[in-house]
């Protein structure tokens, strides 16, 4: 097999050899998990560092520079694999040592699963104040995400004890959400981009009815009031 390009996604006739390559797929699949929570922790902290270089600058700068960008975009590209119900579960095999494999990538999803949640919605919650105040937005969408069963992201979080500390995070955020508005920044105009999602879902009380629309929901036809998009 050495030295032989493979694709093991595909049947390429080798009937034999199958058992192998359905083998090479599993532990790949399984340890490439594990590099992208590397990767993850590596853009959570690259950000963190970032983020103090910013804000410790003399006077602040008006604009935030676009190194701080690049380094959340990081964060929301390298966190999307872990928020997959899949992400490091061993898949189901016939080795000998699957028990012991299911069982190592199960606590380490357990031991840093929940780290990297958390550390995630702080930097949503940070940005939106730095960057853009869609962020907060993502910030309620990752709350809805780990609500979710079939995400399976709930149980690490329990386990290791941080559900606590991530809901008091979100109620933080939902909390800025208002703040922001209350300073009177100008209304986000929804982006069609958001598969539908509207921010005035998450308002509170008559601000979130469309601007000239009456109790009964008839009116002029406006804007959502919410948060314009920073960028």
């Amino acid at each position: 097999m050495l030295g032989r390009s493979v694709n093991i996604a595909t049947d390429d006739g080798r009937v034999e050899e199958a058992p192998i390559w359905e083998l090479m797929y599993r532990q790949s699949r399984a340890y490439h998990h594990m590099e992208q929570l590397v990767h993850a922790f590596e853009a959570l902290a690259h950000w963190r560092d970032e983020e103090i270089l910013y804000r410790g600058k003399v006077p602040l700068p008006s604009s935030v520079p676009a190194s701080l960008k690049h380094a959340y975009e990081g964060v929301e590209a390298c966190m999307a694999p872990l928020l997959q119900a899949d992400f490091l579960s061993y898949p189901d095999g016939e080795e000998e040592d699957r028990d012991n494999a299911k069982a190592l990538f199960a606590s380490v999803r357990d031991l840093y699963l929940p780290e990297a949640l958390v550390a995630y919605n702080t930097v949503l919650h940070s940005a939106g104040y730095l960057i853009t105040r869609e962020s907060l937005l993502k910030s309620m969408d990752l709350s809805v995400a780990i609500a979710q069963e079939d995400n399976a992201l709930t149980g690490p979080l329990v386990r290791a004890g941080r559900m606590r500390e991530l809901v008091k995070s979100f109620a933080l955020s939902a909390r800025a959400m208002l703040v922001l508005k209350g300073l009177g920044h100008k209304p986000w105009r929804t982006r069609r981009d958001r598969e539908g999602k509207d921010p005035g879902i998450w308002e509170i009380g008559p601000q979130g009815r469309k601007r000239g629309e009456d109790a009964d929901g008839e009116g002029e036809e406006g804007v959502v009031d919410g948060f314009e998009d920073g960028n």
